[in-house]
């Protein structure tokens, strides 16, 4: 999305002319999802 959608958009790559914080919060969220299905997953296995 970050390579392919945002410079389709006019957002620049990795969509810096939004600004430096939409690329980070990107990484952030994608963060937080990995952490939240990490637990369930290791909730499900016990």
């Amino acid at each position: 999305m970050m390579v392919l959608i945002m410079p389709m958009a006019d957002a620049g790559m990795f969509g810096l002319e939004l600004g430096i914080m939409a690329p980070i919060m990107t990484l952030m969220l994608h963060m937080i999802f990995g952490a939240v299905m990490g637990a369930v997953y290791q909730k499900l296995l016990k």
